[in-house]
């Protein structure tokens, strides 16, 4: 924790990890955050909310289009990234009609 933050406070920090500890645990902040990402994009670009909310207004088939369109783009990307295929489907926040 003290790598991160100046807390200045005194005494030893009784929390440590190992070396190993710190790699996992900032890819698993690489990839929480990654995930928030990919998640307001597709939500912004298909103007929907976190939940996929499609307002009455838009048409849902034209909203479904995208969603595969941008989601094979996804995918295309993630896959010239050597990103595991699995992985990259799990992080894809609207996958209901792919």
């Amino acid at each position: 924790m003290n790598q991160k933050y100046e807390l200045r406070l005194t005494g030893d920090c009784s929390v440590s990890f190992t070396a190993e500890e710190l790699l996992a645990i900032e890819r698993e902040y690489k990839e929480y955050w990654g995930w928030h990402e990919i998640r307001d994009f597709a939500a912004e670009y298909l103007s929907t909310d976190a939940d996929g909310w499609v307002s009455p207004e838009d048409d849902f088939d034209e909203v479904q289009r995208l969603n595969r369109t941008m989601f094979g783009r996804y995918m295309k990307e993630m896959a010239e990234n050597n990103v595991p295929l699995g992985s990259a489907r799990r992080n894809w926040p609207f996958l209901e009609g792919l």
